[in-house]
């Protein structure tokens, strides 16, 4: 036993040309196991096996955010969307006229101030409304 390993031990690594070979051809080899197992697996669904079950998979779901990724620029509209929906902005009835008569007032402001602008470029003779 002892000299079966020292044997080993006492073989010279392989040149980078041949590792990469043998690296290669194991990858390709996985690669096709790998999709052989999901076209068997789509294959599979919805048929029951001997006993009469079937199994239930999750293919072709979309799949949410994982937990790491929450920080980053993708989860942002998402969690944006969430948050929004969570907070009312106006949860009593006040808040709601309130809200109205500000806009009411902003808009009539608004109005006072095109009218001025109006006034004005009669007075310099520039205003043409068509």
């Amino acid at each position: 036993m002892f000299a079966a390993w020292l044997k080993e031990r006492r073989k010279p690594l392989p040149s980078l040309v041949e590792l990469k070979r043998e690296i290669d051809s194991f990858m390709e080899d996985y690669d096709t196991k790998v999709e052989a197992d999901k076209q068997r697996a789509k294959e599979m669904v919805g048929i029951p096996d001997d006993d009469g079950w079937t199994t239930v998979t999750r293919v072709g779901k979309k799949r949410g955010i994982r937990q790491e990724d929450v920080n980053t620029a993708e989860a942002g509209p998402l969690a944006k969307k969430k948050n929004s929906e969570k907070e009312l902005a106006d949860f009593y009835r006040f808040q709601k006229s309130d809200g109205k008569t500000k806009q009411l007032s902003e808009l009539r402001r608004k109005f006072e101030e095109d009218k001025e602008k109006q006034a004005l470029m009669k007075a310099t003779r520039k205003f043409k409304p068509f």
